[in-house]
């Protein structure tokens, strides 16, 4: 007889093993939870999104580019066993304290800064190094939606103006530069910020790392190939300028300049710096990948790893702080909504008279707002303004740069000083006392 002994020990199967996620499966469902956590920073950034005159309006085909991105690595991410790591929690814990104070603090290009870095640490806490490494580039590819070109619009202003002045002088056209503003025969052109190239030099950098990636370059091909995509970007913004300024010189063509308008004739330009770029791409030689990691021959299917608990580890981490601060407000005694005020209470209808419409207080997003005047037994006018605001958001809060009592373009300080009142139970309060005139001429006491 033969006998024939198997020890279970000896044979695992994958089926032994699997778990209703692979790790791809338990990335995604990370960076969900990362997405439903810090959901304030996709509902700030979808504005930017949606104006079809802003700089970002690829942000959501930037967006969708990094979801197929992430789909793109679920073969190589299946075949990476989950190593959680506690090391990285508490960088999780400090990039999630930072984004709630920049978000409370209603800095939208910071917590939007933050969010694909720490993204990044949730995966690495969650199933390590190797995993989180393999989803980089997706999380780094939507910084080409995120307002961080902002910054450059002021350099990149410069160096077209420069440029459009070289341009200008080479060939000949009477065209005088001050700065920003360009002096013709005819008309004054004034190259803004948003003339600056950063929209056409965000796009076009975006495409070249996705042309990098398809091709499967090395590392020093992707960076020829993002030198070209820049420059290229650039040189197309100057002869933009140039056209135009070649257009204000003569009124047929400027008229047709302007019924086509800015925008259109920039898209139509940048399409033509696309094609200019995919036929000079052709003449770049491709290049491996030195760090291209191909899947050994034995593993044709993926492998399911029994191993969640770096997935709640990294789950608790992402949640924690910003659940506190959702709430810590509901626990305050203030009520979420207060009915409209009446801040005409005790004033006779007699003492009432128009409000002076020269004074016009601006505050976005309030959830009312009051306005009326009152005449004085002396004969002098008093105008009231009152608001509220139930929640303040990235641009409708009580104090901002959008927001002012006395319009500065309208009115002018004359003196400033501190005084002191006293309440109703006599206790003392400072106030600031300011004297102001208008446009007219007339004096404001605030």
């Amino acid at each position: 007889p033969i006998t024939m002994v198997v020890s279970s020990s000896s044979v695992e199967t994958r089926e032994s093993r699997a778990s209703l996620l692979g790790t791809w499966g338990q990335a995604v469902l990370l960076l969900l939870i990362a997405i439903g956590a810090y959901f304030q920073t996709w509902v700030d950034i979808w504005p930017y999104w949606e104006n079809k005159n802003a700089t970002y309006t690829h942000g959501t085909l930037v967006a969708l580019v990094a979801v197929w991105l992430v789909w793109r690595a679920r073969p190589s991410l299946n075949h990476i066993e989950p190593r959680p790591s506690a090391r990285a929690v508490p960088v999780v814990l400090l990039l999630s304290a930072a984004w709630v104070l920049a978000e409370s603090a209603n800095v939208f290009i910071v917590h939007a800064t933050l969010w694909p870095i720490l993204a990044f640490a949730a995966l690495w806490a969650g199933l390590g190094l190797q995993a989180a490494l393999r989803l980089a580039f997706p999380l780094s590819f939507l910084y080409f939606a995120i307002p961080v070109w902002e910054y450059l619009k002021p350099p990149l202003q410069a160096i077209t103006t420069t440029m459009a002045g070289l341009l200008t002088s080479v060939f000949g056209i009477p065209a005088a530069f001050d700065g920003p503003y360009v002096t013709l025969p005819t008309a004054t052109i004034f190259i803004a910020e948003d003339c600056s190239g950063a929209h056409f030099l965000s796009v076009a950098l975006a495409v070249g790392v996705l042309a990098g990636v398809l091709r499967g370059d090395g590392l020093r091909t992707r960076i020829l190939i993002l030198i070209i995509a820049g420059l290229l970007s650039m040189a197309f913004n100057w002869l933009r300028i140039f056209l135009i300024v070649l257009a204000y010189l003569h009124p047929g063509l400027r008229q047709a300049f302007e019924t086509m308008g800015h925008l259109t004739f920039g898209w139509w330009v940048f399409a033509l710096d696309l094609i200019v770029f995919a036929l000079v791409l052709r003449f770049v030689p491709r290049s491996a990948n030195e760090q291209a990691e191909r899947l050994p021959p034995d593993q044709t299917t993926p492998i399911r790893w029994n191993n969640s608990s770096g997935l709640w580890m990294s789950t608790i981490a992402l949640v924690l702080l910003p659940a506190i601060a959702w709430a810590l407000p509901r626990l305050d005694t203030y009520p979420s909504e207060l009915p409209n005020a009446d801040l005409r209470i005790s004033i006779a209808e007699t003492d009432l008279t128009s409000p002076n419409l020269r004074w016009t207080p601006h505050y976005p997003g309030t959830a009312w707002e009051d306005r009326f005047a009152i005449m004085t037994g002396g004969g002098n006018p008093v105008e009231v303004y009152g608001n509220q605001y139930h929640e303040q958001t990235q641009g409708t809060e009580l104090i901002s740069r959008g927001s002012h009592l006395f319009d500065p373009l309208l009115f002018s300080p004359i003196s400033s000083s501190i005084v002191y009142l006293q309440d109703s139970k006599g206790q003392s309060i400072s106030a600031h006392r300011d004297i102001l005139t208008d446009s007219m001429g007339t004096s404001w006491l605030t």
